[in-house]
């Protein structure tokens, strides 16, 4: 399995109006194609984060397409709500992002 690490220093968050612009500085991308997995709950209060990170991805993206192009995004376990019954937080933003290479799957992870 290849995987990759991102490392971000520093995340703001600037008022502009009435919108929120995020900036990551600085976002760097170990250059190893691969899928990406976080295992653990979602939310309302993650969505800046999804937000920003789907943003500054794109961004990284359309700059050096030959690191991002194979990349995909898998997030498990993202709902507190019984199997089946969950509703996607993430996976929504990404794709409002313009990242589209994303899969979430609310059910919970267990042994």
């Amino acid at each position: 399995m290849l995987i990759y690490v991102i490392y971000v220093t520093n995340i703001t968050c600037k008022r502009k109006g009435s919108h929120f612009l995020w900036e990551i500085f600085p976002l760097s991308v170990a250059p190893v194609p691969g899928l990406w997995t976080s295992v653990g709950r979602g939310g309302e209060d993650l969505q800046p984060a999804a937000k920003a990170l789907f943003e500054a991805l794109v961004q990284a993206a359309a700059e050096r397409k030959d690191w991002l192009d194979r990349v995909r995004i898998r997030f498990v376990g993202t709902s507190y709500a019984p199997d089946g019954t969950g509703v996607k937080t993430i996976e929504p933003i990404a794709r409002l992002a313009g990242w589209d290479r994303v899969e979430e799957r609310t059910d919970r992870v267990s042994v």
